[in-house]
C-alpha cells in the first residue's frame, strides 16, 4: 500500500498526502483486545516483529498471558511495570503527578501486603507446601525490562535482569521501593536479607531486544519448571508468534 501511494502521488499529491496519513496514523488510534485483559494498539503489535524492541504494554500484555495461564486462581500476585511505576510515585512523593497520589494502586494496597504476610505466616507455622509470592516486571532503563520476586514465605526479595549478568546490586531504586512498600504494610524486615538475590533469568547479548520477553518467560519458568527458559533467538520466534 506504500508502495502503491510513492507512486500514485506523481498524480495527485495533495489526495496522496492525505490518503497515507489516514492509513498510517488513523489505525494507530485503535485498540484490540485479543484475550481477558490484554488491549494494546496497533504500533505494539507491530513490536512483536522479529526482535523489534518492546515497550511496556507489549511487555505487559506478555506478562498477563502468563497470568491467564498459571495464575487463574489469584494465587500470586502480578505487578505489570504501570502498577510499580504508580508504587514507587506513591512511596516517594517527588514529583506534582505522584503527590496527587493518596494511595497505593488498589491492586497493592496495604491490605494485599497483609493478606500475603498472614498466608506467608500460616504456610510457614503449619508446614504447608504453598508458595507466597508477589512477582513484578520492572521498567529499570528506557526499553530494559528485569524481573522482580518478593517471597514471602522465604522471606527473600530477588531479581533478574537478562543483560546484567547476575550483578543486582545496581538496583538499589528497585530495593527501596519493595522495601518500602512492604514497610508500609507493617512488616519487620529484620529477618530478612539486606539486599537483593538474584532472580535466575537467561543471559542475551547486548544487540538483542528481548529482554521484556525474557522477563515474562523467567516467571513462567519458575512457576512451571516444565516450561524451557528461552534463548534469545527462541524469543524472537516467540515475539512473531505472539
Amino acid at each position: 500500500m506504500v508502495d502503491w501511494l510513492d507512486d500514485a502521488s506523481d498524480a495527485d499529491t495533495t489526495f496522496v498526502k492525505a490518503l497515507r496519513s489516514t492509513f498510517l496514523t488513523a489505525p494507530a488510534s485503535l485498540t484490540f483486545r485479543p484475550c481477558q485483559n490484554i488491549r494494546f494498539d496497533l504500533p505494539t503489535a507491530l513490536r512483536f516483529q522479529r526482535e523489534c524492541w518492546l515497550n511496556d504494554t507489549a511487555v505487559n500484555s506478555l506478562l498477563h498471558v502468563v497470568l491467564n495461564k498459571l495464575n487463574s486462581q489469584g494465587d500470586y500476585l502480578m505487578v505489570t511495570t504501570y502498577q510499580y511505576e504508580l508504587l514507587r510515585k506513591y512511596l516517594t512523593q517527588q514529583d506534582p503527578v505522584s503527590t496527587s497520589l493518596t494511595s497505593p494502586p488498589h491492586h497493592l494496597s496495604l491490605e494485599r501486603v497483609h493478606t500475603m504476610q498472614a498466608a506467608a505466616e500460616e504456610s510457614r507455622n503449619r508446614g504447608y507446601n504453598k508458595d507466597v509470592k508477589a512477582f513484578g516486571i520492572i521498567n529499570v532503563n528506557n526499553n530494559n525490562w528485569a524481573v522482580s520476586c518478593i517471597d514471602f514465605v522465604q522471606q527473600q526479595i530477588s531479581l533478574g535482569h537478562s543483560l546484567n549478568r547476575g550483578k543486582v546490586e545496581r538496583y538499589l531504586g528497585v530495593w527501596i521501593t519493595i522495601t518500602t512498600w512492604l514497610k508500609s504494610g507493617n512488616i519487620d524486615l529484620n529477618s530478612w536479607p539486606k539486599q537483593l538475590s538474584r532472580f535466575p533469568v537467561s543471559q542475551q547479548p547486548v544487540s538483542s531486544g528481548s529482554c521484556g520477553v525474557i522477563a515474562c518467560n523467567a516467571i513462567e519458568h519458575h512457576l512451571d519448571n516444565t516450561v524451557v527458559s528461552w534463548t534469545p533467538a527462541r524469543n524472537a520466534d516467540v515475539q512473531t508468534t505472539f
